[in-house]
Formats: C-alpha cells, structure tokens, sequence
C-alpha cells in the first residue's frame, strides 16, 4: 500500500453513490472511487455526469456505445448542459441501460484517504469497504463475472471480501473464487480487469487495436474511445454478455 501520510495532505472522502446490481445481472462493473470533486459533492463542471464513470475526461461511457452498438442519447445531453443535473436524476437513465443488459455497477471502497485531490487509485488508502458488495454479489444467482476498471479494485475487492472470510479462491491466479456454503457455494465467479477508461490512460490504446477504417476516419478522440470500445467488447464478449 503507498505510504500517502508522508506524500502530502491527505483528503478524507465517502462514497457518495449507491451500488445498482439486478437481480438478473451476470456482470458488474467495479470501480475504487469517483474523483474528489463527485465525493464532495461540490465543484462539478460543464460536461461532468453526476455518476459512476461521470468525469468529463472519463471514456467509459462513450465506450459503451461502442460495446453494445447504440447510441446513449442521453450522455451527450447529460454533457451538454450548462449545469450538471442532480444523482437522483441522473441514476436512473443510466440504471435503466445497465439493466437492459444485465449489468450492475458498484465500487469497492466506502470511505478512504485520498492524497490531496488525486484520482488516482496508487493515491487512494482504503479505511472501509463497501459492506453491502458481498451481499450483493453473494445473492446474484446469474452472476459470472466482475468486471474490475484496475488491479487496485480487484485487490480492494479480494481484501474485502477475505475479511468476511466468505469465499474460497478456485486455482492460483487469484481471478477466480466461490462464496462459501451458505453463500451459493457452486457458482464461480471471474474478475475480468478492464483497460482505464480515462482520457489520459487510453491514447496507449491505438496500439493495442488494430487501426482499421473506422478508426482511421475519426478524430483522435473518437479514434480512442473506438479502440476502448473494441477491448471491452472483447472482455463483455468473453465474459458472455455480449455474442
């Protein structure tokens, strides 16, 4: 864990959204924090979306789009105003997406240090654990898979989870796991660590994808968020979620 007490101020922040899992869900999206801004619940910009993944130079909703091949009107319009619209307007625009497709979204942490106001997860020391993730993911009967935005969420996850000594890892690489006897013990779970969608991590990503057409004709921006779209859509497309 980074020793954030002797690299500067540290920020006391809570989560400041709810988990949304169905109970139909085979895969949820899990991330660490929202950026300091979304946590204390001041200091939202224009092009700012008042959710998970919500930063104006976050990718991951625009990946989406490129995932499932559909349009989300609404992000744009989300985007587009002057002054970003209140969570309980918000929520269930995207809630309703994600439930078209059997997806829950979540994170791991419930309050954490955070060094100043960075976003990111090297500068993030947990002080509690999302305590309702386990029961969530524990009475998901379709779920398979989770689908972890970095190894410091999939560690957080795993950390949490050992801690209420609930699962048992199944083989070596620590990807895999089962909830105990009383916990659906049969069904096995599988993290799947997706590529950053954040604006800055993602201009690596056009060497990751082949450059084809539809790539090639874009902006450097769109020509981005098609090259993250294409790796999650192989992960969905592992995963199940997407043929």
């Amino acid at each position: 864990m980074p020793d954030l007490a002797a690299s500067g101020v540290l920020v006391t922040d809570k989560h400041p959204y709810q988990g949304f899992i169905p109970k139909d869900a085979r895969g949820v999206i899990l991330g660490g924090t929202p950026p300091h801004r979304f946590c204390a619940r001041t200091g939202l910009v224009k092009g700012d979306m008042d959710f998970y993944y919500g930063s104006r130079v976050n990718l991951f909703w625009d990946a989406m789009e490129v995932v499932f091949g559909e349009e989300l009107s609404f992000i744009h319009t989300l985007r587009a105003a002057e002054k970003p619209l209140p969570y309980s307007e918000v929520r269930p625009l995207f809630e309703s997406f994600l439930a078209s497709h059997n997806l829950g979204i979540a994170d791991t942490l419930h309050t954490y240090f955070r060094k100043g106001q960075s976003s990111a997860d090297q500068d993030i020391l947990p002080i509690r654990f999302n305590p309702r993730l386990w029961q969530y993911l524990s009475s998901r009967p379709q779920l398979t898979h989770l689908f972890c935005s970095s190894r410091y969420v999939s560690l957080w996850l795993l950390q949490s989870l050992l801690n209420s000594k609930r699962i048992r890892f199944i083989g070596t690489d620590a990807v895999s796991f089962s909830f105990e006897d009383g916990y659906l013990p049969q069904r096995q779970l599988r993290i799947i660590h997706l590529h950053s969608p954040s604006r800055a991590a993602s201009k690596d990503l056009l060497r990751l994808v082949p450059p084809g057409k539809d790539i090639k004709d874009n902006s450097p921006l769109q020509q981005q968020i098609i090259a993250l779209g294409t790796l999650y859509r192989r992960d969905f497309a592992e995963a199940g979620i997407i043929d």
